[in-house]
């Protein structure tokens, strides 16, 4: 609110004054603020003051102006303008200019709960997150889209950054399957005969390595008929170690035990890539980002592919056509209900290849 006063005393190094309010004997505000803007010359003892307090509490008045007595202050009450009732600003609103069609496109005058009525017989049987309503014509209501039910609307989603998912750069290698043999086991490790832990790809740091927060790679054993996930490799790329994701599916594999890459789809060059760690449930689809580039003598179907279930006529191919030219695609697949793709990637020769897959985005 607003009050006048006369100025009582000023501190002009504090910017602080002493205020009596007009009408009254007892009110008295001392040390209070004084606007930066009026300046110090015009706050002279005994002038008339305007004082604003927020909320009524004295605690936080502050003088807004200041001017001597028996000068023209202007008016310092509201209800003492004239015109109040005047309506010469358009751009503001009123009761005549809000209670029309033109401000409200449902097609009614305010209040809207006519226009919304419709709304009853929305037909949601279970909601969920991200359930979206839609209008059925032919029904004359409105009905629920459910994304994660597997009705008809999908949405399509980003990944924060492209994905390694399947890659031998650093490396180049030689077609898959990719063999190495056992030397020990602890835990969830094992250890080769030789340092060729690259053939069971490149694992690091994301995003530009696979890591386990990516995909894990599908390992058999083929003296024993076991299958292991692959996580990591623990002394890098080139050493003689792999980390699985459970230390039980190797507990019984000993030295001199065959391991390869593998996929159950049976296609014998086919690696089996479980993305599950950065593609989630209910996803149907992912769309890749593939780069290949081989530096033996080219042929037909040197390069990379990648399939749902690796099944007749799936397979989505990126082949590298001239000797160390980098080829890149962007092919989208189906993907398993446990979110597993196949890889098969096909060398000119003897570690020539260089591949690299990465996620881009999804389905769901």
């Amino acid at each position: 609110m607003l009050e006048l006063g006369i100025l009582k005393t000023f501190d002009s190094e504090a910017h602080k004054a002493g205020v009596q309010l007009v009408g009254s004997l007892t009110t008295y505000l001392d040390d209070i603020s004084v606007s930066v803007s009026i300046a110090a010359s015009a706050l002279v003892v005994g002038n008339y003051v305007l004082v604003a307090i927020p909320g009524g509490n004295p605690r936080d008045a502050c003088i807004v102006a200041s001017w001597p007595q028996g000068s023209s202050g202007g008016v310092t009450d509201h209800g003492e303008l004239t015109g109040l009732g005047d309506d010469d600003h358009s751009q503001y609103l009123s009761v005549a200019r809000h209670d029309i069609t033109a401000r409200h496109p449902l097609g009614s005058v305010v209040p809207h709960e006519s226009a919304l009525n419709n709304l009853g017989d929305v037909n949601v049987p279970s909601p969920a997150d991200e359930d979206v309503i839609y209008w059925d014509n032919a029904a004359s209501k409105w009905k629920c889209k459910q994304p994660s039910g597997g009705s008809v609307d999908k949405r399509f989603y980003m990944l924060a950054n492209p994905t390694t998912i399947w890659r031998a750069w650093a490396n180049a290698v030689s077609s898959t399957p990719r063999i190495a043999t056992v030397a020990s086991v602890s835990g969830d490790v094992i250890t080769m005969t030789t340092g060729v832990a690259y053939y069971f790809g490149e694992w690091g740091a994301a995003p530009e390595y696979m890591n386990a927060s990516s995909v894990y790679v599908l390992i058999r054993n083929t003296t024993r008929g076991e299958n292991a996930w692959v996580k990591a490799t623990p002394n890098g790329k080139t050493g003689k170690t792999l980390q699985v994701t459970n230390a039980a599916d190797i507990a019984s594999w000993v030295n001199g035990n065959s391991i390869r890459t593998y996929s159950t789809c049976g296609v014998s060059q086919a690696v089996e890539l479980d993305i599950s760690p950065c593609i989630p449930a209910d996803a149907t689809a992912v769309f890749l980002k593939t780069q290949v580039a081989d530096n033996g003598t080219m042929a037909y179907a040197i390069g990379l592919q990648v399939s749902k279930d690796g099944g007749a006529g799936t397979w989505c191919n990126t082949f590298a056509q001239v000797t160390d030219l980098l080829n890149c695609a962007y092919p989208s697949i189906p993907i398993q209900t446990n979110r597993h793709i196949n890889a098969r990637d096909r060398a000119s020769g003897t570690n020539t290849l260089k591949h690299q897959i990465s996620a881009i985005s999804y389905i769901k």
